[in-house]
């Protein structure tokens, strides 16, 4: 099975927009977090969070699947030399 490459400005907005929400979370609910407020932080244009993303919640959502996939994956243990 092949896997698609995501485009480095691609990964590069989706961390910023994470990094953003995560840093609003830690201020106030995340109902009174605005995608304007959200994209300002972020340094992007409001029409490009919308390009990824359906709403804040959207993006919530998303941050929440990939922290549930990461605990999911088994981690490498360490060798001991």
């Amino acid at each position: 099975m092949e896997e698609k490459v995501v485009d480095r400005r691609v990964r590069k907005t989706k961390r910023q927009l994470r990094l953003a929400l995560m840093k609003l979370m830690a201020e106030k609910s995340v109902k009174d977090i605005s995608v304007r407020e959200l994209a300002a932080i972020a340094d992007i244009n409001r029409g490009t969070f919308y390009i990824h993303y359906k709403d804040v919640y959207d993006l919530l959502s998303s941050l929440e699947s990939a922290a549930g996939t990461m605990r999911k994956t088994p981690r490498a243990r360490p060798t001991r030399t």
